[in-house]
C-alpha cells in the first residue's frame, strides 16, 4: 500500500527506506524553504516586472515570455542565495548535512491553455527520472513558490513502481542534452525537436489513485513555479545493491495543468525500466 505521511518526525534513513519502498511524504513550510521561496518571488517579480506571473502569459507574446524564463531560470537555479538556503532546509528536515550531496535548485514552469508546452516550459509526459540518467539514489523534494489546487499540480502513477515499463531511453544523452539541447530550450516555441525519452508502450494513466494526487506539491495555474532540489548521500552514490526511488515523488510521474501535463528532469546517460 502506498501512503502519504505529513510531517513525518523519522530519521533519515527511515524515510529512504519508506520512500524507496513507494511511500511520499510532505512537510509544512520550513524556515529554509520559506527563505528559499521569498528569494525565488523575488527573481520571478523582478524579471516579470509590472505584470502578475501568475498571468503573464495573457499579456504577452510567447516568444518575450519564453526569453524572460530563459533568464530568470538560469539566474535563481546557479544564484549563491539559492545555493545557500538548500542546507539549511536539509537541516530543517533532519538531513545528515556530513554524509548528503545536493544538485543545484530548479525552477520549473508550466502555462496553461497550450501556451507554451515546449522548449523552456516543456509540458512533460510521464516518465521515471531515471530515463533522463537521475542516479538511482538520488531523492527529490518538491516546493510550491505560490499557492496550488488538485488540478494544478503533480501526478503519481504507483501501478507502475514496481512495473517495467518499455521507454526510449537509450536514445538519450545526457552529455549531448547539456552540450545543446538544455542550452537552446528557449528557442524551441512552437515544436520541440529535442530527443527525449518516452515510454514506448501505452501507460495507463487513469490508475493513479486519488489518494495520491499530492495536489500540495505544485505551483499554480496559468503559470506554475516551483523547485526542485535533489540530495544524495555519500553512501548511496555508491551503493552495495541497487536502489530506485524518489523522495515526495518516485518513478513514475508527471505534472499536471488545465489543458497540460508536465514533469522534471534527471542526469546522465538514459537507462531504466
Amino acid at each position: 500500500m502506498n501512503t502519504i505521511y505529513f510531517d513525518d518526525q523519522v530519521s533519515d534513513d527511515s524515510r529512504r527506506e519508506q520512500l524507496f519502498s513507494g511511500q511520499l511524504f510532505v512537510y509544512s513550510p520550513t524556515p529554509g524553504s520559506l527563505k528559499l521561496i521569498e528569494f525565488a518571488r523575488k527573481l520571478i517579480r523582478d524579471a516579470f516586472g509590472s505584470l502578475d506571473p501568475l498571468t503573464a502569459q495573457r499579456h504577452m507574446p510567447v516568444e518575450q515570455y519564453a526569453a524572460v524564463l530563459a533568464e530568470l531560470k538560469p539566474k535563481f537555479i546557479h544564484h549563491p542565495e539559492s545555493k545557500k538556503f538548500i542546507p539549511e532546509i536539509l537541516k530543517d528536515l533532519g538531513c545528515n548535512l556530513s554524509k548528503t550531496y545536493f544538485d543545484v535548485p530548479r525552477m520549473r514552469t508550466a502555462t496553461s491553455d497550450d501556451y507554451l508546452t515546449t522548449g523552456i516550459a516543456y509540458a512533460f509526459h510521464p516518465h521515471r527520472d531515471t530515463w533522463y540518467s537521475a542516479p538511482p539514489c538520488q531523492v527529490n523534494f518538491w516546493i510550491p513558490i505560490y499557492e496550488i489546487e488538485s488540478g494544478r499540480s503533480m501526478a503519481f502513477h504507483p501501478h507502475y513502481w514496481s512495473h517495467p515499463v518499455r521507454n526510449s531511453s537509450e536514445n538519450y544523452n545526457y552529455g549531448e542534452w547539456n552540450k545543446t539541447s538544455r542550452a537552446n530550450a528557449a528557442q524551441h516555441i512552437k515544436t520541440d525537436t529535442r530527443v527525449q525519452p518516452k515510454a514506448v508502450e501505452p501507460v495507463e494513466l487513469e490508475r493513479r489513485p486519488a489518494a495520491l494526487d499530492c495536489s500540495q506539491l505544485l505551483g499554480k495555474d496559468p503559470i506554475q513555479h516551483r523547485l526542485q532540489k535533489r540530495p544524495y548521500r555519500r553512501r548511496d552514490l555508491f551503493p552495495r545493491r541497487s536502489q530506485r526511488g524518489l523522495v515526495v515523488h518516485r518513478d513514475m510521474h508527471e505534472r499536471l495543468s488545465p489543458g497540460n501535463r508536465l514533469v522534471p528532469r534527471a542526469s546522465r546517460p538514459g537507462r531504466g525500466i
